[in-house]
């Protein structure tokens, strides 16, 4: 069975920043992510979930969970 999108893009936000429990209510700076690194989500997640998200949502992403939450929702009719 395949994840949900909203799943797979918590997967990659793990995977990026080498954690294995997520707290889905901080942000990508409150998790130690950098530039580069949520760049690498956002490149990741239109890849691998089909999203089309841009970097500005992201770093406007009031936590991750919004930001998964907005990508899942792009990747419905997919």
């Amino acid at each position: 069975m395949q994840d949900s999108p909203y799943e797979c893009v918590l997967d990659i936000v793990r995977r990026v920043l080498r954690v294995d429990t997520l707290d889905v209510r901080k942000d990508f700076f409150d998790l130690a992510a950098t530039s580069l690194s949520i760049m690498q989500i956002v490149s990741l997640v239109e890849q691998e979930c089909g999203a089309p998200v841009s970097i500005v949502e992201a770093f406007d992403a009031c936590d991750i969970d919004s930001f998964a939450r907005m990508a899942a929702e792009r990747c419905a009719g997919r």
